[in-house]
């Protein structure tokens, strides 16, 4: 509990009293005193008025896991007992280094007792974010008195790379006619590197699939077709040196490396090849 910046204008409203027992007759003291008086007798009622007669209760819905380089929520629920309620509360959640720290909120509390807010969090980095404190300002009706509670959380979060982001892009790959190639013989150059037949060229076919000597035996334009490879062996290489830790738009270097790393061992896994993991440092 602190006064706020009301208070100071009414002291320093009351300094021109306090000067005139010393400037001009020194029975002006007791005007002086009677302001002050005053002063202090309207912080004391605000300070009573601001009180809560009741508990405040919090309670905070928080998402299952988070995902580095996307934005998620926190639900939270705050419920204020008694008649007198503020008029409107400043919320800040203290948070851990893990995440962005969300900047200051105000609500308003017109509408009753109970006010649901949104918190955003932003992770920042992967492991095990922390939910520190929550912290409620409020003043009084009189506006002389400012009203500060903190409310520990200790609550935490696994902040992971961004699955989900991998499991869109895949969805969309999947969906192109393109990842039918190699299911059976295909026609779309550059699907695979083994040789299938030859076949007789025809417009729309790719110059670069002309098989130049076997059209000169046989006197006519003949092109290569392919077969698609599957069942190949993909290793993934990531760097984790000390170097990747530089963010790039607000993300580490590691986390992209292991996004584009997810999205190829899906790709790779679903196209039936054989997926394998190294990490150097």
């Amino acid at each position: 509990m602190r006064p706020t910046g009301r208070s100071a204008l009414m002291m320093l409203a009351g300094l021109p009293l306090a000067a005139l027992p010393a400037l001009t007759d020194g029975r002006f003291w007791l005007l002086w005193f009677s302001y002050l008086v005053l002063v202090l007798l309207l912080l004391g009622v605000d300070s009573a008025l601001a009180q809560p007669k009741r508990r405040i209760d919090v309670a905070l819905r928080l998402p299952t896991q988070l995902f580095i380089g996307r934005d998620h929520t926190l639900d939270l629920e705050l419920k204020l007992g008694g008649r007198r309620l503020p008029q409107r509360l400043d919320l800040l959640l203290e948070v851990g280094p893990l995440l962005r720290p969300p900047a200051e909120q105000t609500v308003t509390l017109a509408s009753g007792p109970a006010v649901g807010v949104r918190l955003p969090l932003v992770p920042r980095r992967r492991g095990m974010a922390r939910l520190e404190k929550l912290w409620l300002r409020w003043q009084g009706p009189l506006g002389l008195i400012q009203c500060i509670r903190q409310f520990p959380q200790d609550r935490e979060l696994a902040v992971v790379p961004d699955i989900q982001g991998v499991h869109r892009a895949a969805l969309a790959f999947f969906g192109s006619k393109d990842f039918l190639a190699g299911l059976k013989r295909e026609e779309y150059s550059g699907d695979g590197s083994e040789f299938d037949r030859l076949r007789e060229f025809v417009p729309g076919l790719d110059h670069r699939a002309i098989d130049w000597k076997a059209s000169a035996r046989h006197c006519k334009l003949l092109s290569r077709e392919f077969r698609a490879e599957r069942n190949h062996q993909v290793v993934i290489a990531i760097d984790t040196g000390h170097l990747m830790g530089e963010t790039i738009g607000g993300i580490p270097k590691l986390d992209h490396a292991i996004n584009a790393g997810l999205l190829l061992c899906w790709y790779s896994l679903r196209a039936g090849d054989r997926v394998g993991l190294l990490g150097l440092d």
